[in-house]
């Protein structure tokens, strides 16, 4: 019938649809094709993407979106990363890197001091550099480039921080050491062993690999059994 309101359920046994518009939200129905029992759903969602009605149990949560697999699979081939969106990906968490280094500089110069918390910020940047620079794209890849990105300017950022400080920290050594000197590595060991030793070090230096590697995230499906929050 033309106009006629459906509400789509996919059957647990042969994954045929049927139309539950008249049945009542817990009502259960056996699937006249493999006589399998189901149970309508408290509530039937709508996928944001085709606007259409869909199982809960086939919704995923893309970005804070409802969608169903059509829509999924056609937002991943839009997301896919190609090899130049990787390697602008690559470039513009390195440019993030430059930009994060060099307020981080700034501090320290000003500061004296080692700015532990700023490695949160370098992650953040990180992040966003890649996510931006490869074209909005999201992938395992690039959170791994991001997170490859971030530890290695964390402890680059720490090293010329340490170089730094042993130049300056005391007038009447005051460059004497060089970059890669005996004296300077020695100072990176016992920054970074220091910072190990303290807890909120190490939760700097965890959220800025997890806000790094969050940003190009692919979204995760939710089903019936998650908890949701649109639930």
């Amino acid at each position: 019938m033309i106009g006629e309101e459906k509400k789509l359920l996919k059957c647990s046994g042969c994954a045929v649809f049927h139309n539950v518009v008249k049945l009542k939200p817990g009502a259960k129905f056996k699937c006249p094709k493999c006589g399998a029992m189901n149970t309508v759903p408290v509530r039937i969602h709508r996928c944001l993407g085709c606007h259409k009605e869909t199982d809960p149990s086939e919704i995923a949560i893309i970005d804070g979106q409802p969608l169903c697999p059509a829509c999924r699979a056609e937002l991943a081939k839009i997301q896919q990363a190609s090899g130049r969106n990787i390697l602008a990906g690559v470039l513009g968490g390195g440019i993030a890197v430059i930009v994060a280094g060099i307020i981080w500089g700034v501090l320290v110069f000003f500061s004296k001091e080692i700015m532990d918390f700023m490695v949160v910020g370098v992650g953040v940047m990180v992040g966003w550099g890649v996510f931006l620079a490869s074209g909005r794209k999201r992938s395992r890849l690039l959170q791994r480039i991001a997170c490859a990105i971030t530890i290695l300017a964390i402890l680059v950022g720490r090293y010329l921080t340490a170089y730094y400080l042993v130049n300056h920290s005391d007038a009447e050594t005051t460059g004497n050491f060089a970059l890669f000197s005996r004296n300077t590595l020695s100072f990176f060991y016992g920054i970074m062993l220091q910072g190990l030793s303290k807890g909120y070090d190490i939760l700097f230096l965890a959220l800025a690999i997890f806000m790094s590697y969050k940003m190009p995230a692919i979204g995760k499906p939710v089903g019936l059994n998650a908890k949701q929050k649109s639930g």
